[in-house]
């Protein structure tokens, strides 16, 4: 499958190494990574050249953002914040880099919250692994 996990238009769902659960956008635009298969935890994929943004199907107006201040959140609007660099690692999952910060990762801890984004660097709390759903 390859990059066609990331095809433009994709829905695909990032399961947290950390967790075995998937990562999810709730109403309220909070994210952690104790989701399942509902449409929370479903992201479209909106390439924009080698990056990619993740827009939620659950909420179409939410997308997963690194903050200026380091903090993983559902309510970006598609704007720079939201600009993700993946990144396959050597057992096959993803990291998702910050464009705007480089070395700030999209991460969750064991217990399924966020990790801030300036202290998560390509470890197990940054790997997901990507299921393309349509």
């Amino acid at each position: 499958m390859g990059m066609g996990r990331f095809a433009n238009g994709a829905i695909i769902r990032l399961e947290s190494v950390a967790t075995g659960r998937a990562l999810r956008i709730m109403e309220d635009g909070s994210v952690n990574g104790n989701g399942g298969n509902g449409k929370k935890a479903q992201f479209h994929v909106i390439r924009q050249g080698k990056d990619v943004l993740l827009r939620n199907v659950q909420n179409p107006n939410y997308y997963l953002r690194i903050t200026e201040n380091g903090e993983l959140c559902g309510r970006g609007q598609g704007g720079r914040f939201c600009n993700l660099r993946k990144k396959k690692q050597a057992d096959s999952t993803f990291t998702f880099e910050s464009v705007n910060h480089p070395s700030w990762h999209v991460g969750i801890l064991n217990n399924g919250q966020p990790k801030p984004a300036n202290n998560t660097a390509e470890g197990t709390n940054a790997r997901f692994r990507v299921q393309r759903l349509f």
